[in-house]
């Protein structure tokens, strides 16, 4: 990885320009999320690669000061404490860069795959939550997984009494799964009742009750502070939950809510403080960001694009209505109206090896709409 990477100072910003969203939705009376993106971005200066003569496109350009930087804004906004960010790997993937979060403090992960979760284990990661529904084979691969690695913390999602058996026997712990409204797994949260029953089964399994993973993820097409309301609307009625589940006589050991759209509403909510269970947010796209990211987040936050892809024109199928061409990656036809863009095309070469470059050793090819040509 050291060889395909460059990345420049950490401190500066991009400058944000104008988002565009599409209509809303609505999925049995629920609000689906809206696709927010950010449509330009700015060029800067740590984008500068080099040397593209020899790369096979599409290519992967990952900038580690950029991870670096945006880790340490995320851990600002949570007052520093690592412990309190259960890092969703689904984007970070790569162990260079779950390592880099290892050295800067956050040890707690969540994954969706059983390839990512082999891969947090052997970065070195304390705690994994497989945090998507396992069955089958993937639930057999989980157990092997957990077995190979006795020493980390290794946890799992169940939503009914099927998949609560088939974890008998086994060292793995147990989130409760709660949908919030995403409807795309999880228990109905208005089923109190059957929540707890879940819990008193897990426990009733010889298997260790872990706490509840709440996925709010349909807010992210919301503006603030619509957003923030909603989130907190449902904060409340996850409270609900928790004590209900006290009263049964049983602990809620953590709460684990938000990916990256709904993080910032989680930290605001007094609820989640200073209570007896520990409260984790798990955003995993702030690691890398991208244009969805980039357009749900205030750019206050300081966020930035850490990973770009590196394509080559291959052709011009047509130049009316609109100017379209032909990349060499994986997709059909594109227009530029259709995928976020540096202000005015770029291309991006291939980064010098770290170990080579000196400060801002590399080359930009500029292009404008009129004058690019196959193989830019």
């Amino acid at each position: 990885m050291g060889e395909t990477t460059i990345g420049a100072g950490a401190g500066q910003r991009a400058r944000r320009t104008k988002i565009a969203l599409s209509s809303c939705r609505f999925l049995r009376g629920t609000m689906a999320p809206l696709k927010i993106m950010l449509p330009t971005l700015a060029w800067d200066e740590r984008f500068r690669v080099a040397e593209t003569e020899n790369v096979l496109t599409p290519a992967l350009v990952v900038y580690p000061e950029i991870i670096a930087s945006n880790i340490a804004q995320t851990l600002k906004l949570l007052g520093g404490d690592g412990d309190r960010w259960r890092v969703h790997v689904k984007t970070a993937k790569l162990g260079y860069t779950v390592k880099m979060l290892l050295e800067r403090g956050v040890r707690n992960f969540k994954c969706a795959t059983t390839l990512e979760l082999l891969v947090a284990c052997r970065s070195g990661a304390k705690d994994v939550l497989f945090a998507y529904p396992a069955v089958g084979a993937n639930a057999k691969r989980v157990k092997e997984i957990a077995e190979e690695f006795s020493s980390v913390r290794i946890s799992v999602l169940v939503e009914n009494e099927e998949q609560i058996r088939q974890w008998s026997g086994c060292s793995v712990g147990i989130f409760v799964d709660i949908n919030p409204g995403m409807n795309r797994t999880g228990i109905e949260q208005d089923k109190g009742e059957a929540i707890g029953r879940l819990v008193a089964e897990t426990h009733d399994a010889g298997l260790r009750f872990r706490g509840l993973h709440y996925y709010d993820g349909h807010y992210g097409g919301l503006e603030e502070p619509a957003r923030t309301a909603a989130a907190h609307e449902g904060y409340e009625r996850l409270l609900q939950i928790v004590n209900a589940i006290a009263t049964g006589g049983y602990n809620v050991e953590e709460i684990i809510t938000a990916g990256t759209p709904t993080f910032p509403c989680s930290l605001s909510f007094p609820g989640f403080r200073d209570n007896e269970f520990v409260h984790r947010i798990s955003p995993g796209t702030v690691v890398y960001n991208d244009a969805t990211s980039l357009a749900q987040l205030s750019p206050e936050f300081g966020f930035m694009p850490a990973v770009l892809v590196l394509s080559r024109v291959v052709s011009h199928p047509r130049r009316r209505p609109v100017m379209e061409w032909l990349f060499d990656m994986p997709s059909t036809t594109t227009t530029l109206s259709d995928i976020p863009r540096i202000d005015d095309p770029i291309v991006i070469s291939r980064p010098v090896p770290i170990g080579q470059r000196g400060p801002n050793q590399a080359v930009v090819i500029p292009a404008s709409k009129n004058t690019v040509t196959n193989g830019n």
